[in-house]
């Protein structure tokens, strides 16, 4: 069952120079919400707000998606991988859960 859990956050960290939008809600086990290609962290407005009890909750935007750079980047699923691998680390996010769909579930099972 979904309930408000805190407020939505949002957060920018920069990683390796590219200035990286998040959004983060709750308190608890990390869960990591991966968007689609051509998509953003809207993708996952009507679950954002409201994450499962004893779970927090983060939508990044992928460089070249949303509010975060656009930079020369290796766009393919590899790349992408490392780079969410890159900013749990700098986060300090141990052990995620992660959630994707389309582009951000291959991304999430190359992690993985």
């Amino acid at each position: 069952m979904f309930a408000s859990r805190g407020e939505l956050q949002r957060r920018f960290v920069e990683i390796d120079g590219i200035r990286t939008h998040y959004l983060v809600v709750g308190d608890g086990r990390p869960v990591v919400m991966l968007h689609g290609n051509g998509e953003s962290v809207a993708d996952w407005s009507r679950t954002l707000p409201h994450p499962a009890s004893g779970l927090r909750v983060y939508a990044i935007d992928l460089p070249g998606a949303g509010d975060s750079d656009k930079p020369m980047f290796d766009y393919s699923a590899e790349g992408l991988a490392d780079f969410v691998t890159r900013f749990l680390d700098a986060l300090v996010i141990e052990r995620p859960a992660l959630v994707g769909h389309s582009l951000g579930g291959l991304v999430a099972l190359i992690i993985a």
